[in-house]
């Protein structure tokens, strides 16, 4: 039965995109229980900074040559190659295996080398103990990206032969880990406990996905010679990619250094709302995209532009019938979703108070953040890689430049701000290149469903907003389970107006919706 369920193949987007949010909302739920834990145990202040600052660089290697090098670069190489044959795409992923087990060592062991005099420029508002601390810490997670690299290419590989279970249970057991560090190894070794934990949860991705692999029984043979061309590549492919994710996460070292310098607990407070903005975006937009993206790559090498058109134009709708109305209702729920999640322990009202404020600003984002993705994802499921390095270039430029002025004049909440318009900026720019590349991409089609989101998502937010006043008196909000029951009722009551109103106006992705949903459990049945 685990078997079976680990190894299931779905066989369309939204099937895949269902199976990957599901297994997701688990590893978001462990994602939750982890931020809460932070905040209650370690509260907002140095500590918390000492973490996140130290979390910066692997993360940084992470999502430039694993995230963002490797994964858009070896989709639609594999994927071509597997076309050709099995054997042919099987001794392309030995070579990429070792390569890349190489290479990242190496990267690793000189950040490792390194990591102090980085620290002390990153850092450089931090006093020296706690660029101490950061600096041990950075050296024990630098074990994290070679591990999650990886698990990245085993998940790339899944996707591309439509294995999304074991995928998406991934998240859940890295974040198990970090819990794990939590509660059980932070107490007894301090802050390495949390870098145990890290490294424990990198370890658990990698073994949830290696039963799935070992299933698809791909070919071994390691034969550079007859990988060369499809190393060549991924490398040319990759180079403008890097040259962006390196922006992006350059944007986010200079919103690092800036947090530095404000009061003890900014850097804490932003990563904290931010992890809680981005829940939508993890559950729906990734794997809507996640899903998409194989498709994507085949319709392209079959130069199919008319199906291509309508899965990209099915991909928007169906992150915004999510996003749209996920992102009104933070905003009316802002309050109720950082008390109950974060609330707890060490976590003050003050910090509470500045947290509520940051996501509400950074909520104003997703909608941007999640088109944006799926945009830059389709110009690399065509094998182009430039444009979306310009317009990160543009845009995480001028986001850096906004990250001093706003951060100095305003501290968190100018950080928050300008995050918000750099997002806003790259969807636009990227909105406006995805346009002139194809020229057989007509937008006209979406602007009604998506109107009739809109409409349905303001009735679902005025129901909330309203229900959250009228409960307030009945249940009381000093205590958890008066707010648990003011916040669980409205926001059910706001999701029934969402689905009436959208039922009313002929809403389409409603019954898409309901249909996959049964559809899904007939299959299980």
């Amino acid at each position: 039965m685990i078997k079976q369920l680990i190894n299931h193949r779905s066989e369309t987007i939204g099937g895949g995109a269902l199976i990957l949010a599901g297994f997701t909302i688990i590893g978001s739920i462990l994602g939750v229980l982890r931020d809460s834990l932070f905040a209650s145990r370690l509260g907002v202040g140095s500590q918390l900074d000492i973490y996140y600052a130290a979390f910066r660089i692997p993360d940084f290697v992470y999502s430039i040559f694993i995230m963002g090098a490797i994964s858009a670069g070896f989709i639609p190489i594999f994927t071509a190659h597997l076309k050709k044959s099995k054997e042919e795409a099987g001794s392309l992923l030995s070579s990429i295996f070792i390569l890349f087990g190489l290479f990242m060592i190496l990267v690793s062991a000189l950040l490792i080398i390194f990591a102090e005099p980085i620290l002390k420029n990153l850092l450089a508002g931090f006093d020296s103990e706690k660029i101490s601390l950061a600096v041990n810490l950075t050296r024990l997670m630098m074990i994290q990206p070679i591990i999650l690299g990886f698990s990245a290419i085993i998940s790339s590989v899944l996707q591309i032969f439509k294995l999304f279970v074991a995928t998406a249970l991934a998240p859940a057991m890295y974040n198990l880990g970090i819990i794990t560090g939590i509660i059980f190894f932070y107490p007894r070794f301090g802050l390495s406990g949390l870098a145990y934990g890290v490294i424990l949860g990198a370890i658990l991705n990698l073994l949830i996905l290696l039963p799935s692999y070992f299933h698809l029984k791909l070919p071994s043979k390691i034969d550079f010679s007859d990988s060369i061309k499809g190393l060549k590549q991924m490398f040319f492919v990759m180079i403008p990619r890097t040259l962006s994710i390196l922006i992006n996460q350059g944007y986010f070292l200079v919103l690092t250094f800036a947090a530095s310098f404000m009061v003890a607990g900014s850097l804490g407070v932003f990563s904290l709302a931010n992890n809680i903005q981005g829940f939508p975006y993890v559950i729906f937009t990734l794997s809507f995209v996640s899903a998409s993206f194989p498709v994507f790559s085949r319709l392209f090498a079959d130069k199919d532009d008319l199906a291509f058109k309508q899965i990209l134009n099915n991909t928007i709708r169906q992150i915004l019938f999510f996003i749209i109305p996920l992102s009104g209702l933070f905003l009316v729920f802002r309050a109720q979703i950082v008390r109950l999640l974060l609330g707890y322990g060490r976590f003050d009202w003050s910090a509470t108070e500045n947290t509520i404020a940051v996501l509400s600003i950074l909520t104003l984002a997703l909608i941007f953040q999640s088109l944006s993705y799926l945009f830059v994802r389709v110009f690399f499921s065509r094998g182009e890689s430039i444009k979306p390095f310009v317009g990160a270039l543009l845009s995480y430029s001028l986001g850096a430049i906004l990250c001093f002025i706003l951060g100095r004049s305003f501290g968190v909440i100018g950080l928050a701000w300008a995050y918000v318009l750099t997002n806003t900026l790259y969807f636009f720019v990227m909105f406006v290149m995805l346009k002139r590349k194809l020229k057989f991409w007509s937008v006209r089609e979406l602007i009604q469903p998506i109107l009739k989101i809109c409409v349905s998502s303001f009735f679902a937010c005025v129901v909330g907003y309203l229900m959250l006043n009228l409960l307030a008196p009945i249940f009381g909000t000093n205590t958890v389970k008066g707010l648990f029951l003011q916040a669980i009722l409205s926001g059910s009551l706001a999701l029934f107006a969402f689905w009436m109103i959208g039922k009313k106006l002929g809403l389409e992705d409603l019954a898409n919706f309901k249909n996959l949903i049964f559809n899904r459990l007939k299959l299980k049945k």
